[in-house]
């Protein structure tokens, strides 16, 4: 397994499920005219045999059709110096890079089995209905300061590839996450913390919980996407670094 690929492939998908379109035919770029806003190269695209206009300084019009509020995601490139150039023309456009984030791993057969988790009070269940989907969404709107669409989660429920989870500390929810299944690798996605809770140990206990239902959903790699802030809590519990992936959005 191209471990690499299988993150990106995860990640691309649940855009997909956020229900992202079509938004121009050549180069193919995919995009959420919605929540989270995401817009990126179909990955077929981005084939080393293929020359695109995105590569000529001198046309730029396949940018048009990019949402205001589109997030453009710059995925990995087989050739670096390409992906440079890409990245100049973002620049060059009025984009502007506006967060990164590191792809991260981890084998579940290499999982340290005595890590368990030791928050008292704290305790994970699976979202199954409207009021738990609303704290999800409330809770992610608060860790990560943007207004997520319950409208684009409501359907993930019935997805028998996508598990949405609540964190509860003294019975009181506290902190999210959404798992999603492509083939043996899971992907493990917005898991945000109430302010109040952040720096306590909460974040951790939650991924921890997460790591065996992973290994009972029969998967052999967890993949994520870490925030700078939460890259040293999977270091510690035993991710490892992949790549780099930068978000560039046009500057108001």
């Amino acid at each position: 397994m191209d471990i690499d690929k299988a993150n990106i492939d995860n990640l691309v998908r649940l855009w997909g499920k956020y229900g992202a379109k079509k938004i121009c035919e050549w180069p193919i770029v995919h995009a959420n005219t919605h929540w989270p806003h995401r817009c990126w190269f179909a990955l077929n695209t981005l084939s080393p045999e293929n020359k695109l206009p995105i590569e000529s300084n001198s046309n730029t019009a396949w940018l048009i059709n990019m949402p205001e509020s589109g997030i453009f995601s710059v995925l990995p490139m087989e050739d670096v110096n390409r992906q440079k150039v890409i990245e100049k023309l973002f620049i060059k456009n009025n984009y502007q890079c506006c967060f990164q984030q590191t792809a991260m791993y981890m084998p579940l057969d290499e999982v340290v089995e005595n890590d368990t988790v030791s928050h008292d009070g704290f305790e994970m269940i699976v979202v199954n209905d409207i009021n738990q989907i609303n704290q999800w969404v409330d809770i992610g709107n608060e860790a990560f300061g943007y207004k997520i669409d319950p409208t684009v989660i409501e359907p993930l429920i019935n997805d028998k590839d996508i598990r949405l989870f609540l964190g509860y500390l003294n019975a009181q929810p506290v902190a999210s996450a959404l798992l999603f299944k492509t083939d043996e690798v899971i992907g493990i996605h917005q898991v945000g913390v109430r302010h109040d809770c952040q720096n306590k140990g909460i974040g951790r206990s939650l991924i921890q919980s997460l790591i065996p239902v992973c290994t009972s959903w029969q998967a052999k790699h967890i993949v994520l996407q870490a925030s700078e802030i939460g890259q040293s809590l999977y270091k510690r519990l035993g991710f490892k670094e992949q790549f780099i992936i930068n978000y560039y959005q046009k500057e108001s």
